[in-house]
């Protein structure tokens, strides 16, 4: 899956995988891109999207 996750200057997109859910939101887990290091928080159910099926490990992008 990939999820938006947002810092205090700027929203970037990782892949993550899905920990734990509720009806609003979702636990990931993913790999900080800067400094790669594992971690893990809760995002809203909007920010996160399925990757599709076959899909290689991509390196996340970031909004335009």
């Amino acid at each position: 899956m990939y999820a938006w996750v947002r810092y205090p200057s700027k929203a970037i997109r990782v892949q993550a995988h899905a920990i734990a859910y509720t009806r609003t939101a979702v636990k990931i887990r993913f790999l900080e891109p800067l400094i790669k290091i594992q971690r893990e928080g809760w995002v809203w159910l909007s920010a996160v999207t399925p990757a599709p099926n076959g899909e290689d490990e991509r390196p996340p992008t970031a909004p335009p």
